[in-house]
C-alpha cells in the first residue's frame, strides 16, 4: 500500500475503486480482476505423505490427477554417515525449463503441430491403453481418457528434458534417463494405474494376473516387481488385502 499509516480497518472500509488505487502496482491489480487469483508458473506443487496404518490411501481422484512417487528405504548401510549430505542450494540448478512444461492438452498439442507421433506410436499407446482396461474388465480400477493424456503428455516431456540436458552438456554420469515408448508405458502403470489398485484377493486377484502377465510380455520391469509384492500381500490363505503402498 502506498500510505504505510493505513490499518487493516482503513484497508477492510474502502471500496474496490479505492482499494484498487492503493496499490502501486496496478498492473497487478488488473491482472487479478482479469484472471483472478492464480498458481504462477514458476511454483510446482509437490505433496508428501507416510502411507502406513495410520493413514487413509488416496482417492483414484487424486491419482488421476498427480503423479505418483514411492520412496522405500530397504536397508542402511555403513556409508550412510560419509554420504548423507544436509539439504542445501546447489551452486548449479537445473534449467527452469525443465520443470515447467506448456502444455496441458495433448490431443490440442497434437493438432497444433507442436508435437507429433507416427502411426506407430499412435497405435503403441492405444494399445496399452486398451490393453490395460482389458485386465482391468470386471474391477472399479479401468482408466480414462485422463491417464491416455499423461501417457502422451510424459512421452513428449521426457523427449524435450533429453533435448535440452543434450544441448547443455547431457546427463551427469551414471543418470539414466529413459525416452522409448515401453519406458513411458512402464512407468504410467507404476504411478497412475497401480496405485489405484487395492482391496482383497476377489476384488483385486484377476486383474492383478493380467496385469502381471502383461508386465513380463513386455518388459515393464518395475511394474512387474510391484505387482508380484502386491500379489503376495494376499497371502497363501488368499485372506490378506492388497495396496501398492510398502
Amino acid at each position: 500500500l502506498t500510505n504505510p499509516d493505513w490499518k487493516a480497518d482503513d484497508v477492510s472500509a474502502l471500496d474496490a475503486e479505492e482499494l484498487a488505487q492503493a496499490f502501486v502496482r496496478q498492473d497487478i491489480v488488473e491482472e487479478l480482476k482479469r484472471d483472478g487469483l492464480t498458481i504462477p508458473s514458476n511454483v510446482i506443487i509437490i505433496g508428501t505423505v507416510n502411507m502406513d496404518d495410520t493413514t487413509n490411501s488416496f482417492s483414484r481422484k487424486v491419482i488421476d490427477r498427480a503423479m505418483t512417487f514411492e520412496t522405500v528405504v530397504s536397508t542402511f548401510e555403513e556409508d550412510y554417515f560419509e554420504n548423507d549430505v544436509a539439504l542445501n542450494y546447489v551452486k548449479n540448478p537445473r534449467k527452469g525449463k525443465l520443470f515447467l512444461s506448456e502444455e496441458v492438452r495433448a490431443t490440442e498439442m497434437l493438432t497444433e503441430g507442436r508435437f507429433t507421433l507416427t502411426n506407430k506410436e499412435q497405435k503403441a499407446i492405444l494399445g496399452f491403453i486398451n490393453g490395460i482396461n482389458e485386465d482391468l474388465e470386471g474391477s472399479p480400477f479401468k482408466i480414462s481418457y485422463r491417464i491416455l493424456n499423461e501417457t502422451i503428455l510424459l512421452y513428449r516431456s521426457k523427449k524435450r528434458i533429453a533435448e535440452i540436458m543434450e544441448a547443455e552438456g547431457g546427463f551427469e554420469e551414471g543418470v539414466e534417463f529413459d525416452t522409448d515408448l515401453n519406458t513411458i508405458f512402464d512407468e504410467i502403470l507404476m504411478q497412475k494405474v497401480l496405485p489405484r489398485i487395492e482391496g482383497d484377493y476377489e476384488k483385486c486377484e484377476n486383474c492383478l494376473k493380467n496385469l502381471s502377465t502383461r508386465a513380463e510380455d513386455n518388459d515393464w520391469p518395475k511394474s512387474s516387481k510391484k505387482i508380484q509384492f502386491m500379489i503376495k500381500r494376499f497371502g497363501t490363505d488368499k485372506s490378506g488385502f492388497t495396496t501398492f503402498w510398502n
